[in-house]
């Protein structure tokens, strides 16, 4: 067998360097000329996509998670009061967004005990509010409940900044009555 070195010649050296660079150049030729107009409908499939590689502006319609909150365990007060939401509770609406809110609560509500033989009726909600607007609420009746609710929240044309809040409000309520959680999902659209 001959040594490697009787083998390389000008000519070998230069034709392999020649088809490196045709094949390798050819590629990067391609991927600088081919557009999105060049890609048939329906061809790449979201397998094909990186993870994370498509943000909100690059979709016709923009969606987004803008809020994101949940509560905990709390007793319904005889009245009106604040319930603490952690999470994400505050962003920045775009011009021409739509947010939408879905709540759910689970909890229980009993009516107190009746006085001078009337009957009373426990009312019990949860009010979610952005900005002092409602956008959603939902009342809890009966025992381990879970109850769901949906609202929006127009855009004003303006980037404006947000802030979830939340209460709960209650009258002729048993003490035992309380929420034992709240999710708020906020999505935010166009």
């Amino acid at each position: 067998m001959r040594p490697l070195r009787e083998r390389l010649t000008y000519a070998n050296v230069i034709s392999t360097i020649a088809l490196f660079l045709a094949l390798s150049g050819g590629a990067v030729y391609a991927a600088s000329k081919i557009r999105s107009g060049d890609i048939a409908a329906n061809a790449i499939k979201s397998k094909q996509i990186a993870p994370k590689a498509v943000k909100p502006a690059d979709m016709a319609t923009p969606v987004q998670f803008v809020a994101k909150a949940h509560g905990g365990s709390e007793a319904f007060p005889n009245g009106t009061a604040d319930y603490p939401l952690s999470g994400k509770t505050t962003w920045t609406q775009g011009p021409n967004e739509l947010d939408q809110f879905f709540l759910e609560v689970k909890g229980s509500a009993a009516n107190a005990p009746s006085g001078g033989g009337f009957p009373t009726f426990c009312i019990a909600s949860v009010v979610i509010k952005v900005d002092d607007k409602t956008v959603a609420s939902t009342g809890v009746l009966g025992t381990n409940s879970d109850f769901t609710s949906t609202g929006s929240l127009m855009d004003t044309g303006n980037k404006e900044k947000r802030k979830m809040t939340a209460s709960l409000t209650a009258s002729n309520c048993d003490p035992t009555s309380h929420v034992d959680s709240v999710t708020v999902r906020g999505i935010g659209t166009g």
